[in-house]
């Protein structure tokens, strides 16, 4: 997280992601390339205190609709619909 962005008149974070190169192979051995890549905005959060639930915003795909990544306020027993997935790697 870095920085705020304001969407839809809530403020949210900044949600980064950053990776390794990833490895490569010479002469048919891998070899691992520990280099980071620079970090990407992919995303934003934010928190609703109040109703202690975690909201998050997809950058890329169906931007600026947020969907609901924690409900706090949840009980043992209440029924939890899942509207967030992710193809994050």
């Amino acid at each position: 997280f870095k920085g705020d962005t304001i969407v839809n008149s809530f403020n949210y974070k900044n949600f980064y992601h950053q990776q390794f190169y990833g490895e490569y192979y010479a002469n048919g051995l891998p070899i691992i390339n520990d280099t980071l890549r620079t970090p990407r905005l992919v995303g934003f959060v934010r928190e609703d205190t109040l109703n202690q639930k975690v909201y998050y915003i997809d950058r890329y795909w169906n931007f600026p609709n947020e969907w609901l990544l924690f409900d706090f306020s949840l009980n043992v027993g209440d029924t939890l619909f899942n509207e967030f997935t992710s193809n994050f790697r």
